[in-house]
């Protein structure tokens, strides 16, 4: 028979899972920025105007950014 889980582990463990998606999801937008900005320079072409390209690549690292230090700051939070 199992038992139920409750109390603060149930809710440590799923802030951690949060936390660590918030981490990922940083990365990967960081990544798509940087895939952006410099996807030409590694022989991939997007078809966009280059202003385009640079807003998308930067707000995309910018976002990436945020979505990382929350996941740290909850991870150190808890």
């Amino acid at each position: 028979m199992q038992q139920d889980q409750t109390g603060p582990d149930r809710r440590q463990r799923s802030v951690n899972y949060r936390a660590l998606g918030q981490i990922v999801r940083g990365l990967l937008f960081v990544f798509v920025g940087l895939f952006i900005l410099y996807g030409e320079r590694m022989g991939i072409t997007l078809r966009a105007a280059p202003t385009v390209k640079y807003i998308f690549g930067v707000l995309a690292i910018i976002y990436g950014v945020f979505r990382l230090s929350q996941g740290v700051w909850n991870v150190i939070k808890k």
